[in-house]
């Protein structure tokens, strides 16, 4: 059965592996390491998304080492937790969303374009 603890080094190093064997072995998993449920399955993702009444963002729900990391965050940087879109409920998930959403209209895409183009390019002759 596939473990998954995003605090080893091999993880830290190549991620991939360990989400290719999550979603061929066990796609709906309990990290011990994190105390929390990992999904790897689109469907199942997008199920528990949207959600919201079942399942929460915030972090004030976390246990285990994933608790002891965002203590740490915390103590680290006193001002709190800002709300954002990744772990924030409704109302304020959909406060932040509609405030996202302008910024990222199809129009507003289309004109990063010729930016993205250039760094990709730049990045893929870097490479070899």
């Amino acid at each position: 059965m596939a473990v998954f603890n995003p605090f080893l080094p091999s993880y830290q190093a190549n991620p991939y592996p360990a989400y290719a064997a999550l979603r061929a072995e066990d796609p709906v998993h309990f990290s011990a390491a994190l105390q929390a449920w990992v999904l790897t399955a689109y469907e199942d993702c997008e199920r528990v998304l949207r959600d919201e009444a079942t399942f929460s963002s915030s972090s004030d729900t976390a246990s285990g080492q994933l608790a002891t990391v965002l203590q740490q965050q915390r103590r680290e940087f006193p001002l709190g937790e800002v709300p954002t879109v990744l772990n924030s409920d409704p109302p304020v998930h959909t406060r932040l969303r509609t405030l996202l959403n302008r910024a990222f209209t199809p129009r507003a895409i289309e004109g990063l374009r010729p930016h993205i183009e250039e760094i990709a390019g730049s990045l893929l002759d870097d490479a070899g």
